[in-house]
């Protein structure tokens, strides 16, 4: 009697065989870039046939667009957000970005500036990729990250569209920093460790969770005791103080003489 297929065990076989084909591509696309490379090299570098490959992606887009969630975190995102509910604030948006500069900063890095050209010049991927990763995760980050980081005191509470907006320059801020390190500036790459708590600081300054650094007022210096005003003759050259006490003693003489 044949047994039954295990859906469970089927599943997870897929999800494996699916990784390898993923863990190959990323391989491949970083050696050779996304046009050079092909399906063929592909299944051998996953030990698979042509057509295992085509079993789980339909084309080179498909392909890339799973490399792209790949990147993306998606399948770690959701639960990523939802630590938030369950420690600080600050420490876990520190943490959540340090995490993504190293991902994205190593293991990433060469990835995505091989198939960033594709993303920038295909528009049928574009528009794959910003409604199968790039909008889920936003709507995600809406739902779970703006009330918390928005907070319950009214008076500091950000209008919602606002709040959304500061989300997507954080993110804006990300991506063009691992541009401009594939680009090549030498001063971030000196200072990328830099990057990630200057990127938290400006999230957690625009959304008013970040106190402006207290600086210790500069002491003042002690007042200087006003000098009591000297007379004009006082104050005066020395020869003209002698000019003066002599035209003083002769007018005094003369009021002496007798008239």
């Amino acid at each position: 009697m044949a047994r039954k297929p295990n859906p469970e065990l089927q599943e997870k076989v897929a999800a494996l065989k699916r990784e390898q084909i993923l863990q190959a591509a990323r391989s491949v696309f970083a050696e050779k870039g996304f046009h050079r490379a092909t399906i063929k090299e592909i299944a051998a570098r996953a030990g698979v046939a042509d057509g295992t490959v085509y079993n789980y992606f339909a084309n080179k887009n498909a392909l890339l667009l799973g490399l792209l969630d790949w990147i993306n975190q998606s399948d770690r995102r959701e639960s990523d957000f939802q630590q938030l509910q369950e420690g600080n604030t600050e420490a876990f948006v520190r943490e959540y970005t340090r995490q993504r500069f190293a991902f994205l900063g190593g293991e990433g890095l060469k990835l995505f500036q091989a198939i960033l050209p594709e993303i920038l010049a295909n528009a049928e991927l574009r528009s794959l990729y910003r409604e199968k990763i790039i909008a889920p995760t936003f709507a995600s980050a809406d739902h779970i990250l703006l009330p918390l980081l928005r907070g319950q005191d009214p008076a500091r509470s950000l209008e919602i569209d606002q709040a959304k907006l500061i989300l997507r320059l954080e993110a804006a801020l990300m991506v063009g920093l691992i541009v401009l390190r594939i680009i090549g500036d030498d001063h971030l790459e000196a200072y990328w460790d830099k990057a990630p708590d200057l990127v938290a600081d400006f999230m957690l300054s625009a959304f008013g969770l970040l106190e402006p650094t207290q600086v210790e007022p500069a002491q003042a210096e002690p007042a200087q005791a006003t000098p009591t005003p000297k007379s004009a003759l006082e104050s005066a050259p020395k020869t003209t103080k002698r000019a003066a006490k002599k035209a003083a003693k002769k007018a005094t003489q003369k009021l002496e003489e007798p008239v």
